[in-house]
């Protein structure tokens, strides 16, 4: 494929200038991701609040993500995610509302599978420095991607969006969009993207069955 539909429709974008990408998608049933380094992770989308565990629960038996995430000015916040959640947590935290990134649960997600998915800088690397953000690709259901003014928010919710996250027992990672460009396509548009043997000529219908909404 030449080029890349944006979220407006209008303008191409050359793939070819697109060298670093992650792709998040935080569905209410599933959190995925992939990055244009190979890397791919899923989880289920749950969060709780994460508590210490006993050493027995821990060795071998991890399952999910431990996290941890600290962001500037704020207080550090430690979280279950995914599999762990679901196994160890005492109140789980999930959204089923139509604006996900308004709920606290959806930047412990997308934070979590974006340090997962790409090779961030280590805190060691770097002072809190934002010069080689990668491009951040989401999707949004039809409906609310019709939305221009949701998709707006959305974007610049995910601009803002920084902290240093660790993931398991691994060294801290900056994780920043802030320098690089998001953009925003309706859920279901990579499989059109992606497929080969598309026709030429006429109509082609995508159905994408989820969690909560079929598009």
């Amino acid at each position: 494929m030449q080029n890349i539909v944006p979220e407006n429709g209008l303008v191409p974008v050359n793939e070819n200038d697109i060298v670093d990408v992650v792709a998040v998608d935080v569905g209410y049933g599933y959190v995925k991701a992939a990055s244009t380094h190979g890397k791919h992770v899923i989880f289920p989308s749950v969060v709780a609040t994460a508590w210490e565990l006993p050493l027995a629960d821990m060795e071998g038996n991890m399952v999910g993500y431990n996290v941890t995430i600290q962001r500037k000015d704020c207080q550090e916040e430690n979280w279950f995610v995914g599999e762990l959640a679901l196994k160890e947590g005492q109140e789980l935290q999930y959204t089923m509302e139509r604006m996900k990134h308004n709920h606290p649960s959806h930047d412990v997600m997308l934070l979590t599978a974006a340090a997962l998915a790409r090779p961030w800088q280590r805190y060691s690397e770097l002072i809190e420095t934002d010069n080689s953000g990668p491009t951040l690709v989401v999707g949004l259901p039809v409906d609310c991607y019709q939305d221009q003014e949701h998709r707006k928010k959305l974007k610049e919710h995910l601009k803002n969006l920084k902290a240093f996250v660790t993931v398991n027992d691994s060294d801290p990672v900056w994780v920043s969009f802030s320098s690089g460009n998001v953009i925003v396509y309706p859920q279901g548009a990579g499989a059109l993207l992606t497929a080969e043997d598309l026709p030429e000529e006429g109509i082609v219908a995508l159905v994408d069955i989820g969690h909560k909404t079929t598009d």
